[in-house]
């Protein structure tokens, strides 16, 4: 979904659309109009987390998640106010919302993601054609079986200048670090054996334990593995209690421990309930140190969304 509504609204609510099914494996719903955005947005995701929010132990509050529908559409009307250029694609906003409500029925626990759904972020849309010039990337026209972007081309982080590119799947040797054509390739898009060297900005093979590994990218080498930036090699990630310090490695833990950024190494997860510090210890729980009750959930519902409605974390 486009980054201002996925901010501004996502940040405040749940997502919902109200019937969903399946399309060639393609999360579909109804068309939403779009006046009718912010109740579809609240109506049955505060209803799909209760079960989440009783595995988590936490309080609900259904009729105050619903409540903030107007407040939601409020803000898509005033948005689409100010950015007048902007078209509204109902049908995809109804298939963006069922894949909320999917992963909201999942407690999250999912690895679906709204930001990765191409009817999230086409339900809203500009007129701008591919290499043209852009500051957003809702602003970028839609292209059939593609998704769109505004891609940077300042380097400082202080301009959103960029131009409307199309991202393709990536394979050996496609290009990755800057828009080729007007296309940029997603190197893990197909499966994950692939990443971007941000050297060569093309995207290679990840390189197995005991391989000469790239610096510019964490993921370089292959699963179960990390590249050590001073070697400049690829070594097994960390047992419990490993001896590298994993706060300035990436993927340095392997899958049944995390980085306690106090100890500076890999430990044992926690278990689902323990106590937990939601400032150090969010990756050491499976799904997150909840901020509110400290305590290592059983999925992603937090305590603030069950009695607030908010968003997912």
């Amino acid at each position: 979904m486009h980054k201002i509504i996925l901010a501004s609204i996502a940040a405040s609510l749940l997502a919902v659309a109200c019937t969903s099914g399946e399309n060639n494996g393609k999360v579909t719903g109804n068309p939403v109009p779009v006046n009718s955005f912010g109740a579809a947005y609240a109506n049955a995701v505060c209803d799909a987390i209760v079960p989440c929010c009783q595995e988590n132990g936490f309080e609900n509050d259904v009729a105050k998640c619903k409540s903030t529908a107007a407040e939601t559409q409020a803000k898509l009307d005033e948005y689409l106010a100010k950015t007048p250029s902007l078209h509204y694609d109902a049908q995809k906003a109804g298939n963006c919302l069922a894949q909320y409500h999917s992963i909201a029925a999942a407690c999250g626990k999912s690895e679906a993601s709204v930001e990765d759904t191409v009817d999230c972020n086409t339900f809203l849309y500009g007129d701008v054609q591919l290499g043209g010039q852009c500051d957003d990337s809702v602003v970028c026209a839609p292209v059939a079986g593609g998704q769109t972007s505004c891609y940077s081309t300042t380097n400082d982080g202080a301009s959103d200048a960029g131009v409307c590119v199309t991202y393709i799947v990536g394979d050996v040797g496609s290009n990755c670090g800057q828009p080729e054509n007007n296309t940029v390739a997603s190197c893990d898009a197909k499966d994950d054996s692939l990443f971007c060297d941000y050297e060569t900005k093309k995207c290679a093979k990840r390189v197995a334990v005991g391989d000469t590994c790239s610096t510019s990218n964490g993921n370089s080498c292959v699963e179960g593995s990390y590249c050590d930036y001073n070697a400049k090699v690829c070594k097994k990630s960390n047992v419990v209690s490993g001896e590298a310090d994993c706060t300035a490695i990436g993927n340095a833990c392997d899958e049944n421990s995390a980085c306690d950024y106090k100890e500076r190494k890999c430990v044992a997860k926690k278990a689902v309930g323990a106590a937990c510090e939601p400032d150090n210890d969010y990756a050491l729980c499976e799904y997150g140190c909840d901020s509110t009750a400290n305590k290592c959930r059983a999925n992603k519902i937090s305590a603030k969304q069950c009695k607030e409605g908010v968003g997912l974390d």
